[in-house]
Formats: structure tokens, C-alpha cells, sequence
């Protein structure tokens, strides 16, 4: 139970947009194949790529910090 938590607790550190867009895709996509998938997951990163997370994002990864992630 304490390594469900760890692992739990890791996530919601993360961009709050892209784990809520990761869990739509993963529930609506359960029993499509890879070619009926594809086409939302584009949309959805094309979506995601143009918030301020995913700026934050990369900008962390550069300057060597933690994300500050804001939903946005």
C-alpha cells in the first residue's frame, strides 16, 4: 500500500491537463485498435503542446529544476 502511494503521490506532481488528457485516452481507447486510437492521441497532443505547462515543462528540464506545473 505504501508503494501505491509513493507512486500515486509521483503522479500528481505531474501536469495536471496532461494526466487528466493520458487518463481520457487510455479509458475511451480500451478495446480500439492502434489505427482508430492514433487520430485523438494526435489531437490531444497537438492540444497539450500548446499550454503553458508544456513550456514550464521543457524550461525545467533545461535549467535542471522541478516543474512548477500550473494546469494551464
Amino acid at each position: 500500500q505504501e508503494e501505491a502511494m509513493t507512486y500515486a503521490r509521483k503522479m500528481a506532481e505531474g501536469a495536471p491537463m496532461a494526466l487528466a488528457a493520458t487518463k481520457r485516452l487510455l479509458w475511451t481507447g480500451i478495446g480500439l485498435g492502434i489505427d482508430a486510437a492514433m487520430p485523438e492521441e494526435a489531437r490531444t497532443v497537438a492540444n497539450l503542446c500548446r499550454t503553458s505547462d508544456v513550456a514550464e515543462g521543457l524550461a525545467a528540464v533545461i535549467e535542471r529544476r522541478a516543474p512548477q506545473f500550473k494546469g494551464e
